[in-house]
């Protein structure tokens, strides 16, 4: 089974994305393991066994609800793109699971570019979309 992780703040606008994105697919295919938070709780989720999907809004040089896929299983998260308001990002604890040897084999990350990473919950209109292009895909999956 493929487990989902949303990763985000809800009370910083775009940086909502993950959280969103993840109540979304547990709404709509109750059978997957979903589990959203901020990235420190990816460590106790993280298992060398489990396909794991990642869901995040990042910021990098791409335009507010590009949709970043991107497959660390092998190679690191790309030092181009950053969590938008994360004291500890995904990239840094991807790169910690894979030197504690509880990387998963197969572990992918949508990242979705950020507009506005501010105080506040409305998200914008080109990340609302891109989410909704992210649950499609995932659960297509």
């Amino acid at each position: 089974m493929t487990l989902i992780i949303g990763v985000g703040n809800e009370f910083r606008s775009d940086d909502a994305a993950g959280i969103e994105a993840a109540r979304r697919i547990q709404a709509r295919a109750p059978g997957m393991q979903v589990h959203w938070g901020e990235p420190i709780d990816l460590l106790d989720l993280l298992k060398a066994d489990t396909e794991t999907i990642i869901i995040d809004a990042v910021i990098g040089n791409g335009e507010p609800g590009t949709i970043h896929r991107i497959d660390v299983s092998n190679s690191p998260f790309p030092a181009h793109l950053h969590a938008s308001s994360h004291t500890l990002g995904i990239a840094d604890v991807i790169e910690l699971s894979r030197t504690l040897g509880r990387l998963p084999k197969h572990i992918t990350v949508y990242g979705i570019e950020a507009g506005a990473v501010k105080v506040g919950t409305e998200i914008t209109p080109a990340v609302w979309d891109a989410i909704d292009d992210v649950v499609v895909e995932v659960c297509r999956a």
